[in-house]
């Protein structure tokens, strides 16, 4: 469910519709900016009349929030089958460093996702979102860890390292390949040594 959203679509016409929304907004936010990315703006795009897509959206901010939690949703689910149950922190550990890639990977290539997260970095209203999926990542990572060390408290760790997982996606989007590659082996080296340290 994409909260920015002002009504959620039922219907298969209805989500449809939505996606062709936000995939316009997504394509204006990668090439024109927020300032850019507005229902006007994904009206002529899309050919849809304003009034159809205020149906959905309340205003241009929410807009971009709504595709910022499009796309983190999408990265969510491909990081939940990732993760699955590991049989050993090994696995684990291994998994985590499949999903950070995964979502670097989307961080890099998914249309308008890098500008929705700065923009709703800087907007009061939307900050949460990225928290809010944050902490749900944590909740994926954390039922993942605790059947393979339930005797431990790791859900400050686990938090943190969900966060810096996003602040290394940011991070090696401005780097070169090489560098980029030896900064996911660090993170995971500090993974390892935040889950098997206490």
């Amino acid at each position: 469910m994409i909260s920015s959203l002002r009504r959620q679509p039922k219907q298969q016409r209805s989500r449809e519709r939505v996606d062709l929304i936000l995939d316009a907004a997504a394509d204006l936010l990668a090439q024109v900016g927020p300032g850019g990315t507005t229902i006007t703006a994904v009206s002529e795009a899309t050919g849809l009349a304003t009034s159809s897509i205020y149906t959905y959206v309340e205003d241009d901010r929410r807009l971009i929030g709504a595709v910022l939690e499009r796309g983190l949703e999408l990265i969510r689910q491909t990081v939940i089958e990732i993760v699955g149950n590991p049989a050993t922190l090994e696995n684990f550990v291994e998994a985590l460093s499949v999903g950070t890639s995964t979502y670097i990977n989307a961080y890099r290539t998914q249309p308008g996702l890098r500008e929705a997260l700065a923009f709703a970095e800087a907007d009061p209203e939307l900050a949460g979102i990225n928290l809010a999926d944050t902490r749900r990542n944590t909740a994926t990572i954390l039922a993942a860890l605790e059947p393979l060390v339930p005797d431990v408290d790791h859900s400050h760790a686990a938090l943190l390292l969900t966060h810096f997982a996003g602040a290394l996606a940011s991070l090696v989007a401005t780097v070169d390949e090489q560098e980029a590659a030896s900064l996911i082996v660090e993170f995971r080296r500090l993974v390892w040594l935040a889950l098997t340290n206490d």
